[in-house]
């Protein structure tokens, strides 16, 4: 976790991009799972603050592939990368702000 200003930084450097890259090419359960707790902590940070939109994060999702990492990640046999990809799902891919 960190501050908005820090987590604003991480995603100018696209962040986003090495997430869904990682989310991609491993099959790590930690590591699928470290990702997906990084990418809902800054869709999460974003919607808190006044300001800020996940539409961002989510365009950026959209321009490297994300939407498609994430559709193919709903099929994972591991509990715990299910639950958190129907968590970002339901609360941030259905309805941007």
């Amino acid at each position: 976790a960190g501050n908005l200003e820090q987590i604003s930084e991480l995603v100018d450097q696209n962040i986003i991009e090495l997430l869904v890259h990682t989310l991609k090419e491993n099959n790590d359960t930690k590591l699928l799972a470290a990702c997906l707790e990084a990418l809902g902590g800054i869709l999460k940070e974003y919607k808190a603050q006044e300001g800020f939109s996940t539409r961002t994060i989510l365009e950026q999702l959209a321009s490297c592939g994300g939407y498609d990492v994430i559709e193919a990640l709903q099929n994972h046999t591991d509990n715990q990368i299910y639950s958190l990809i129907s968590d970002l799902i339901d609360k941030y891919f259905e309805c941007a702000d």
